[in-house]
């Protein structure tokens, strides 16, 4: 009798819709996926990770979903520039926390605070989650130095600084080191959060608000909401001295949305995403603190210039 379940439950999922995602749009995306399913019978599969990591599920492990939901809608021409790509929501950058005497610290002195507790980041090779953590304290170091020296700390991370510019290297050796702790993608974050391995998490506001989280916002100078002059200035470099190298700069922050060449379900695909656009999808989104952009940004194949 197992043989026929596993049978059925292949069966199901051949017919679904398959979405590979940022793991931050986990619950608004879960969420309008039930109410889409009660709607339509349509059911939706997901596969949550680091927005790198699900492109590269597609360009290395030749993998291919219906539709893929980026919290950077820059990599995906960057990896896939024979890809078009749609940016349609926006969020910003916060240091999650749980204890009132970290939130007090950070409101004093929120770089000095950092130098004496433990850091939750994401792997920035896997998420952006990860590099724009270490853009916004390269920015914040515009203001204030030790915010750059937080980062020299981190083992598998090198910095360097020319004409005021900075730009950071992240290795395929990067680990826990130091003051920070990382894992794969922000999420993964919470739970060492909420039960004190580490004192803070940088995280999306929206992730902060879906889970409960007490939070201090990062100055607009370095939360990556807006753009502003000194964005140019800072570049991660991911999987820095490998084949896989790939620049990343700083930018506001822009999910992106894009249906793969490769899509088996593509119509499908363009249904689901259309149901998340509408009012009931935007309703869904905004509950859980993810603010879609006034006017939701086109990039045809082969805009962006790869590196």
């Amino acid at each position: 009798m197992k043989w026929i379940a596993t049978l059925l439950l292949t069966l199901c999922a051949a017919y679904a819709l398959t979405v590979y995602s940022a793991g931050s749009l986990s619950v608004p995306l879960r969420e309008t996926a039930l109410i889409y399913q009660k709607l339509t019978g349509e059911k939706v599969l997901f596969e949550f990770s680091g927005s790198v990591e699900a492109v590269r599920k597609i360009v290395d492990l030749h993998r291919c979903p219906d539709l893929l939901f980026v919290a950077d809608y820059s990599i995906v021409p960057k990896f896939m520039p024979y890809q078009w790509v749609v940016g349609f929501a926006t969020n910003r950058m916060v240091i999650a926390y749980t204890k009132d005497s970290v939130g007090e610290a950070l409101k004093k002195d929120w770089i000095g605070a950092l130098s004496k507790l433990k850091i939750g980041i994401s792997n920035p090779n896997l998420d952006p989650a990860g590099y724009r953590s270490l853009m916004a304290l390269a920015l914040a170091s515009f203001v204030d130095q030790r915010a750059l020296d937080l980062i020299s700390g981190l083992s598998g991370v090198s910095i360097k600084k020319s004409n005021g510019d900075v730009t950071i290297y992240v290795y395929p050796s990067i680990r826990s080191s130091g003051n920070f702790v990382i894992r794969d993608k922000s999420v993964d974050l919470i739970s060492l959060l909420k039960v004190g391995v580490i004192d803070v998490a940088f995280e999306y506001e929206s992730v902060a608000v879906q889970h409960g989280l007490k939070y201090f916002p990062l100055p607009d100078c370095c939360n990556l909401a807006k753009d502003n002059e000194n964005y140019k200035r800072v570049k991660v470099v991911l999987m820095a001295s490998t084949p896989k190298e790939k620049v990343v700069e700083a930018k506001a922050i822009v999910y992106g949305v894009t249906i793969p060449i490769c899509a088996p379900h593509p119509d499908k695909a363009l249904e689901f995403f259309s149901f998340v656009l509408s009012s009931e999808g935007k309703k869904v989104f905004q509950s859980n603190g993810q603010r879609f952009l006034d006017q939701m940004i086109f990039v045809p194949p082969a805009q962006f210039k790869t590196k």
